[in-house]
């Protein structure tokens, strides 16, 4: 007997193993909202909307949205601000102006990469690089880090400013602090301007970014791939209906067929029922069957969506047995209510002399108080045995007051 081991009784098995499903559910809910931490680029609308740059007299709901479409598909500076003065036109006619002057009512932000580009300094080349053109508020949907100089400017004056990553400054120039040096993208003439630290995502071996007109010069009738926004809105899901409108009037997508273009609203990927519709359509979401090379950002929110949706379906399992053990438990309870009234007397009568003991020991406290309350109260006035009365008040104003009264 002494040698077998002792197994719990099986409701308190049931209860520990429901216990332990419960932490596991809330570990897994923690790490599904945990991980889209850091990722910057799918939050802008919030930090947009807390920031100074945005329009706070509005109080707009913002939406972001993100369209990437396939080579061949892409568009032109011109078609990207016919779009941009159709969205002032709607907003507009919508009554929705900015309030204070400098404030802005939305962000955009367009970029296309050409990859294979040589850069050269005096001495030195740089080859096999990823450039970037950007247009409007790319770096406030990217933020980088700069090492050194500043962040190109799209809409400058200056269109041959241009910016270099570490490794291509150091391959290029044999140095760091290459700001203001002269170069050349496949023989196009520029200026550095700025120096800074590829992300961690970016799994490219060279970056530069680049303005429209270089990109135009290196590689004429290139085009513009990616479509970023930040949409006000009075209600939820207003600016991602105010995007698809006005891009199809403007041609900007309604020209463009949906096997080519991939269109996400980035400040719902990561709520509950979107992460219940990427688990529903998982095959799908994690097999990219159309022909669109995504940039390395939305690649590393893709990756931060699967890992939140399995999370978020692990605290579902998590859930199921602890539910189950509630509901057994609430049917055994409500089966044996016949039961449960003896039960209660029963023990209501197996403590009364209990709390008949803890009665009798609170008495004499009690009885303390009283005394004690009873020495504090002050002596009560004793009545005066004549009191003055209203007719001796008037006796000392007027007799002939007090005559006049007792004849009525």
């Amino acid at each position: 007997m002494s040698g077998k081991k002792r197994k719990l009784p099986l409701p308190l098995a049931c209860f520990t193993v429901a216990a332990v499903c419960v932490v596991l559910f809330v570990a897994c809910l923690i790490v599904s909202r945990l991980s889209p931490r850091g990722l910057y680029d799918q939050r802008t609308s919030e930090y947009f909307a807390s920031s100074a740059a945005a329009d706070e007299a509005a109080g707009m709901n913002y939406t972001q949205v993100s369209a990437f479409l396939a080579r061949g598909a892409g568009y032109d500076y011109m078609r990207f601000m016919q779009f941009r003065d159709s969205l002032l036109k709607k907003y507009e006619t919508d009554g929705m102006t900015p309030s204070a002057e400098g404030a802005h009512l939305w962000l955009d932000a367009a970029s296309g990469t050409v990859e294979g580009i040589t850069v050269k300094s005096e001495k030195r080349s740089a080859a096999n690089i990823s450039a970037t053109a950007i247009i409007g508020d790319f770096f406030f949907f990217h933020p980088t880090k700069l090492l050194s100089g500043q962040a190109i400017v799209p809409d400058a004056a200056s269109k041959d400013v241009i910016m270099l990553d570490a490794q291509t400054a150091w391959d290029a120039f044999g140095s760091y602090n290459v700001i203001g040096a002269r170069a050349e993208i496949n023989g196009v003439p520029c200026i550095v301007g700025g120096v800074f630290q590829k992300d961690e995502g970016d799994v490219s071996a060279h970056r530069i970014y680049v303005s429209y007109e270089i990109l135009m010069n290196i590689l004429p009738g290139a085009e513009l791939n990616t479509l970023e926004f930040v949409l006000p809105g009075p209600v939820s899901g207003y600016g991602l209906q105010v995007m698809y409108n006005e891009a199809d009037k403007t041609g900007l997508l309604a020209q463009i067929p949906e096997e080519n273009r991939v269109i996400v609203e980035n400040s719902a990927r990561f709520n509950g029922s979107t992460l219940m519709k990427t688990l529903t359509h998982f095959d799908e979401f994690v097999s990219q069957t159309k022909a669109i090379a995504l940039p390395y950002w939305e690649n590393a929110a893709r990756v931060a969506t699967v890992t939140a949706a399995v999370y978020l379906l692990l605290a579902i399992v998590f859930a199921v047995f602890p539910c189950v053990v509630i509901l057994i438990l609430v049917v055994k309870v409500y089966r044996r209510r016949g039961l449960l009234k003896p039960w209660i007397i029963d023990r209501y009568t197996a403590m009364k002399p209990r709390l008949a003991a803890l009665e009798a020991k609170a008495k004499p406290r009690e009885r303390k108080n009283r005394e004690k309350t009873s020495t504090e109260i002050p002596e009560t006035v004793e009545p005066d045995e004549n009191p003055v009365t209203d007719t001796d008040l008037l006796a000392d104003f007027s007799p002939d007051l007090v005559q006049r009264d007792d004849e009525e």
